[in-house]
């Protein structure tokens, strides 16, 4: 058996800095797992899991496959170039596009399914800047190939 979470982190890498017209948006291919470095450019992306969900196992040992949770967001700082709300709108909607009901695979893994499981919105107020994220929680089934 094998761990499936590094292969589905690079698969949904993949899918989002392959697709041309998200890396237009963003200005160049911004993707980043878990955090933003310090300096990135706005807008970009942050994709992170956010927890796992039960394994689904068939006789008690032979796992069909395992379900996680990603939060998959589009980042916009204050009054950054091309980081109005109609850009984090375009970003967000390029990102639903992308993931509903995608599937792939990825060195040794299956990506059943992607499906939203709810919307994420989020402003904040850091160092007197302002931050707003648009983007969903996505449910990803994978399994070993």
């Amino acid at each position: 058996m094998i761990n499936e979470l590094p292969r589905v982190r690079r698969w949904l890498y993949g899918v989002l800095a392959g697709d041309a017209t998200l890396v237009s948006l963003l200005g160049g291919p911004h993707i980043y797992h878990a955090l933003a470095p310090e300096g990135a450019p706005y807008p970009h992306v942050v994709f992170l899991r956010l927890g796992q969900l039960d394994d689904l196992t068939a006789l008690g040992e032979v796992r069909i496959w395992t379900e996680g949770r990603w939060q998959v967001k589009g980042v916009i700082r204050g009054s950054a170039t091309r980081g109005s709300p109609n850009a984090l709108q375009s970003v967000a909607d390029r990102l639903e596009a992308l993931l509903q009901a995608a599937s792939g695979t990825q060195s040794g893994a299956v990506i059943l399914d992607c499906h939203r499981a709810a919307p994420w919105e989020r402003t904040y107020v850091d160092g007197g800047v302002r931050y707003d994220e648009l983007g969903a929680e996505w449910v990803i089934r994978a399994r070993p190939a």
